[in-house]
């Protein structure tokens, strides 16, 4: 085969491969721990595990992707496992007196995302800028994101020095008004905090909305923000008012048109 031949065949596979690579976000494909073996797959996690105890915590990286399930393969009724997310790794509790390797499959929202690089939001065709929570950066002792689906919020905020923030990427100049989709024990709401996008601010206080899963969406109010000096949107507490200031499942930037 010629030079060029081999450099066609080496740029036809680059370009099924690298994207690969990109979707996983620098994951390698099957990854080694103490425990076993983890597998990407394009809608979720393979935990295989070789190695286990009775009533074993299994201890994964944290991904940035909500999570529909996690269960063993080898359970037809997919029983759910519980899911203990920390800062820093996610805990999967199997059951006691497992006997030999089994494999643990987490579901996805999306391909499985890992936390190297921080994630840039951009406007929809419609004018409308998302923050989730999975694409939220935390920065703090104990704030965190918690992907299980009556969840998938930026939660444990009992710290009032934590605080996260989403990188985003604007186009010229626009006036936007900003919504949240927060929820917050009852008897706990009263919170005071920043939103801080660029160099504009909006305080609000968290409402008390029943429970911090009960999710509420409501309006903070118009800013207007330009791409030169907006590249983040931060939530900064003030002040906390009782256990915990909130959850947060969503932040919405909608372009207003006068």
């Amino acid at each position: 085969m010629t030079n060029a031949g081999i450099g066609t065949r080496l740029i036809t596979l680059l370009t099924v491969i690298v994207p690969i690579m990109e979707l996983y976000n620098g994951l390698a494909l099957a990854e080694d721990f103490a425990w076993g073996k983890m597998e990407l797959k394009p809608d979720g996690v393979l935990f295989h595990v070789t190695a286990s105890e009775d009533s074993p915590v299994l201890s994964v990286p944290r991904f940035q992707n909500p999570v529909k399930g996690v269960f063993l393969k080898s359970d037809a009724e997919q029983k759910e496992l519980r899911l203990k997310p920390g800062i820093k790794s996610w805990d999967i509790v199997l059951p006691a007196k497992l006997s030999g390797p089994v494999t643990v499959v987490m579901d996805t929202v999306g391909a499985p995302r890992g936390t190297q690089e921080p994630m840039v939001f951009r406007a929809d065709v419609n004018g409308i800028l998302t923050l989730p929570a999975h694409g939220a950066i935390v920065h703090g002792e104990k704030l965190r994101y918690e992907p299980q689906p009556h969840k998938n919020t930026v939660g444990y905020w009992q710290n009032p020095e934590d605080w996260c923030e989403w990188k985003i990427e604007l186009k010229g100049t626009q006036r936007y008004e900003v919504f949240i989709l927060q929820g917050c024990g009852k008897g706990h709401g009263g919170s005071e905090v920043n939103l801080f996008a660029g160099t504009k601010r909006l305080n609000f206080k968290v409402e008390d909305t029943g429970h911090f899963q009960n999710f509420q969406r409501r309006s903070l109010g118009m800013v207007e923000l330009d791409s030169v000096t907006c590249q983040s949107l931060k939530l900064v507490p003030v002040r906390k008012s009782k256990g915990a200031v909130m959850d947060v499942r969503r932040i919405e930037l909608v372009v207003h048109k006068d």
